[in-house]
């Protein structure tokens, strides 16, 4: 999707996360809960994988390094449970 079309909620804020994938990108809701897509997983996640997908580490870092820095109501991984507030 185009999120700069004239048809995307311009209330929505996107959030670039790139580093796990491909222009990967989050959302900061009105109600200031912030959706993380896979930027962060679960150690469930993780144990039941064994290895994430990373194309670009630098990348992915400086994302992990943005996303402990944000605040919000609420943040919600794809992968994990929703957590409150901030995450450092």
């Amino acid at each position: 999707m185009d999120f700069t079309d004239e048809s995307f909620p311009k209330e929505i804020e996107v959030i670039p996360l790139p580093g796990h994938f491909f222009d990967m990108v989050g959302f900061r809701m009105p109600d200031n809960v912030g959706f993380l897509a896979d930027c962060i997983s679960s150690r469930e996640t993780l144990d039941k994988y064994g290895v994430s997908f990373i194309y670009d580490v630098g990348a992915y870092l400086e994302t992990l390094d943005q996303v402990e820095k944000m605040e919000a109501a609420m943040f919600v991984p794809a992968h994990g449970k929703a957590s409150p507030t901030r995450f450092s």
